[in-house]
């Protein structure tokens, strides 16, 4: 049976639940804490009989897979009631009827291992005087202004800025950006949530003036190799991207999988 946590003896469980799971613990542990008491942050979650389930808008996290077909045609028809459409879990923890998923591979890096070019003192600091030439490395951008390069949909812009400005509010998050002389973003990356001893790093993007010349490479591998000093860091990305990764001195790990479900 699925249930909605709603008291927070269930809130122990999911968290427990997620706890020491690879991605899981730091993405949907970190929005539970923030998140399962205000219903009108959008963020849903839900204890199924094994795992631990996170929905907002038309998709959702798993932690735990089905067990048998039964308990996946319900959680298929749960899903589609709420309306979701994409579903992200572990790689062979999904269900056979459902539409091929596509590849999500995990890159990480332990707590207190460097990355080439960063020592173990890295931080925002003495990071300033190693950014690429003609850009300022900016540890506390404008929220706003990020949300902009980043999505071009005014409700996904709305939505990343109320998230990441909780998130670094609360201590659990945090964005950098590399900034131009005239005061443009070339590129910006975000340590979308820290929690449970881990360090879940997304939305990165480069400008597109500043494409091609190693300048999100490099800050993407700063907020890593600063995040490692006290946290093992991780990340998610699309097959084409593993050889960026791997170039860059993280170490690859489980597969994930991103399901779209049947209508």
């Amino acid at each position: 049976m699925i249930r909605a946590v709603q008291t927070s003896h269930d809130a122990q469980e999911f968290a427990a639940r997620v706890h020491g799971q690879l991605y899981f613990r730091s993405a949907m542990g970190m929005r539970l804490e923030l998140f399962w008491q205000k219903p009108g942050s959008g963020w849903r979650f839900c204890l199924t009989e094994g795992g631990a389930l996170m929905l907002r808008g038309d998709s959702a996290q798993l932690c735990g897979g089905c067990r048998d077909r039964d308990e996946a045609e319900e959680l298929t028809a749960f899903l589609r009631f709420c309306g979701v459409r994409t579903l992200l879990c572990r790689a062979g923890e999904g269900y056979s009827p459902w539409k091929t998923p596509l590849r999500r591979a995990a890159f990480c890096l332990p707590k207190g291992e460097n990355l080439p070019g960063f020592g173990p003192a890295a931080d925002g600091s003495p990071l300033q005087n190693q950014a690429p030439a003609g850009l300022t490395l900016g540890t506390a951008p404008r929220m706003g202004q990020v949300a902009a390069l980043l999505f071009d949909d005014r409700e996904e812009q709305e939505r990343f800025y109320s998230d990441s400005c909780t998130a670094i509010a609360h201590g659990m998050g945090s964005t950098w950006a590399l900034r131009a002389v005239d005061g443009s973003l070339a590129a910006t990356v975000s340590c979308c949530a820290c929690y449970d001893g881990e360090s879940y790093l997304a939305a990165g993007m480069t400008a597109p003036p500043w494409r091609g010349q190693g300048t999100g490479a490099w800050l993407i591998a700063a907020m890593a190799a600063c995040q490692a000093q006290s946290t093992d860091v991780v990340l998610l990305c699309e097959p084409a991207l593993c050889s960026f990764y791997e170039k860059m001195g993280l170490h690859q790990g489980p597969d994930f999988v991103l399901y779209t479900l049947p209508e």
